[in-house]
């Protein structure tokens, strides 16, 4: 109810009907609210646009371009499907008290992540690893939590790809979170 039903339009204060659509509905990204005399009100809305969709254990939330959280949305071809047990900045693997907006560098690193995943693979979050896919010989590598030294990680996974494959071994997690301390557990033949 944005308080101008039923009004003479000269007593409505374009300014105010736009803020509370904006404080009513957080989907919305824009509002524009314009008088015209004799008694016409023209409310143009921009909806706010989905990056990101969060499968958080079978429930979705989504995330737009200014990091805001929506509950409701529809995904576009270009979303990038986030599968997840967790979220960035949960106190413990059990909270689920999602944020009501993620930062712009959590963002950024969701947007550099779902560059680099391998086309038809989804995009992994977990509490304990952070950001991670499936690779295209079949392994599960995570790369942490930020994107930080993501360049030098990924050719840290193409010389582990080389090392594995030289040496007739099959992992099955693979972890660079730590860029100095990488590890990988496999399967013994």
């Amino acid at each position: 109810e944005t308080g101008a039903k039923g009004k003479p339009v000269f007593t409505i204060n374009p300014e105010q009907v736009r803020t509370t659509l904006m404080t009513l509905y957080h989907d919305i990204y824009d509002a524009r609210v314009s008088i015209d005399f004799p008694a016409e009100m023209t409310i143009e809305l921009t909806e706010r646009v989905p990056v990101v969709e969060w499968d958080f254990g079978g429930s979705s939330f989504w995330i737009d371009q200014d990091g805001m959280v929506l509950n409701e949305s529809r995904s576009r071809e270009d979303t990038i499907h986030v599968y997840a047990d967790s979220f960035p900045g949960a106190s413990s693997q059990e909270d689920r008290n999602l944020p009501s907006y993620f930062s712009t560098d959590v963002l950024q690193t969701i947007k550099t992540m779902g560059m680099y995943v391998p086309e038809g693979k989804p995009l992994y979050f977990t509490y304990k690893n952070g950001f991670g896919w499936d690779t295209e010989e079949g392994w599960r590598i995570f790369f942490g939590k930020t994107d930080s030294d993501i360049e030098e990680k990924k050719r840290m996974e193409s010389s582990l790809t080389k090392y594995f494959k030289e040496n007739d071994i099959e992992p099955i997690f693979v972890s660079l979170e730590f860029k100095d301390a990488p590890y990988y557990r496999f399967v013994e033949n």
